[in-house]
């Protein structure tokens, strides 16, 4: 059953100041099943037109591993901690470089699925069309918009450019409607996004992709997002979270087969509010529910190397067994 997204008022600057709240999660008790007999579950969503939970939603395989989810509107994977800490939201959607300076700054949380992983065409960092860049080097300095300042977008892009010889730009956040067009106003030189926007802009003439730095910079594929709840919620609601896990692991699989292209294709244009026919000429990022151990590893390395967390701090237990992939 398709269900209104609902937004999320609470959002914050910094996954630091989150920390404030590592004290005050949600005491809920376990959670009933609703009267359809599922359990309900409520997950932060940021809408996005490769986000395979809507997926799930929509093609009813939450309900068939028994969750009757409510999608909840976010801002952003820190305002989606915020909501889990807070009690308003059970599930949240995070980018990776958010989660793990969450768990580093001790914040009582588990990754319970993956969501997306990063293909050489699945990101990019965009600039206006007449803009002079052409390559990482030419941003040093410049100022560059991401979705969070703490995301894996800042990190990687940072470290892109880094590595080309130039030196870390300034970085501004926005939400994600804003970022094409930022660029095309001007208003900064460029910006970290998915391939959905590279297609607008360089369908509409106004930017065009200079390359991909959450592929490139990490040397590879690597989780562009991962689910996490609460300590407390997981304790107290186990069954339920395995069943979340469950359906994304079916999502992904379902979402990586293009035989259900033109079904996914219809779904994430309800949400995202983009033609179908568009999001189908679209570069897509490979889709994950549980989790690959070499990618994320790699992920670590690479937020260690760029000290987003401490390197010796041990991520990989902050993943919930049922979580990791087998075999």
């Amino acid at each position: 059953m398709n269900r209104r997204l609902r937004w999320v008022a609470t959002a914050v600057a910094s996954v630091v100041a989150l920390a404030t709240l590592a004290g005050c999660g949600s005491s809920t008790d376990e959670v009933a099943a609703s009267e359809s007999g599922r359990i309900p579950l409520r997950v932060t969503s940021l809408g996005l037109c490769n986000e395979i939970a809507l997926y799930a939603q929509d093609a009813g395989i939450f309900a068939k591993h028994g969750l009757d989810v409510e999608l909840v509107k976010s801002t952003g994977g820190n305002a989606g901690i915020a909501a889990v800490q807070s009690g308003s939201a059970d599930v949240a959607f995070v980018s990776s470089a958010a989660i793990f300076n969450a768990l580093a700054q001790g914040l009582p949380l588990t990754i319970v699925s993956g969501s997306g992983v990063s293909t050489p065409e699945s990101h990019g960092v965009i600039v206006a069309a007449d803009s002079p860049a052409r390559g990482p080097a030419d941003l040093s300095g410049k100022t560059v918009a991401v979705n969070e300042l703490t995301g894996t977008g800042a990190v990687l892009t940072s470290r892109w450019i880094t590595d080309a010889g130039g030196t870390a730009p300034k970085f501004t956040a926005l939400p994600f409607p804003e970022l094409a067009t930022a660029v095309a106003n001007k208003a900064v030189d460029g910006a970290q996004v998915t391939s959905t926007e590279i297609f607008e802009v360089t369908k509409a003439g106004t930017g065009r992709s200079i390359g991909n730095p959450i592929f490139d910079a990490a040397g590879g594929p690597t989780p562009t997002a991962f689910y996490a709840t609460s300590n407390d919620f997981l304790a107290k609601n186990q069954k339920a979270v395995v069943q979340f896990t469950d359906a994304m692991d079916e999502a992904a699989k379902a979402g990586n087969d293009k035989a259900n292209n033109a079904q996914k294709f219809d779904i994430f244009a309800k949400y995202c509010k983009r033609p179908a026919a568009d999001l189908a000429q679209i570069a897509e990022q490979g889709y994950a529910g549980r989790i690959d151990r070499e990618s994320f590893m790699r992920m670590k390395s690479i937020l260690a190397e760029t000290k987003a967390i401490p390197a010796d701090f041990p991520v990989e237990t902050k993943v919930a067994d049922f979580a990791w992939t087998t075999g």
